[in-house]
């Protein structure tokens, strides 16, 4: 009530896997914002369900994406940052 003038309800009646999704998306945006991990949980293994391997196999662009998001989520609970190779560009050097 100091702080903001009114009371925040505390809902608390969410199911897991709302709660286990807002896990992923706060970890996945922290990382973005300060590239630093946000939670030492397994998020890959929660995320890669029975269900959603099978669902990327018949469905191939859907497993792109969820291979993707797989791997992004294993780099923010590792906390390191990976980059597609950059070219590099020699210039014409002289001694």
């Amino acid at each position: 009530m100091r702080q903001l003038g009114r009371l925040i309800n505390h809902d608390d009646t969410l199911s897991k896997d709302d709660l286990q999704e807002g896990l992923r998306d706060t970890t996945l945006a922290w990382y973005a914002a300060y590239r630093e991990r946000y939670t030492t949980n397994d998020l890959k293994k929660d995320y890669m369900t029975a269900w959603r391997k099978m669902a990327g196999v018949l469905v191939p662009l859907y497993g792109l994406y969820i291979l993707n998001k797989a791997r992004k989520l294993a780099q923010a609970q590792r906390g390191i940052i990976i980059r597609p190779p950059q070219k590099l560009i020699f210039s014409g050097c002289s001694r």
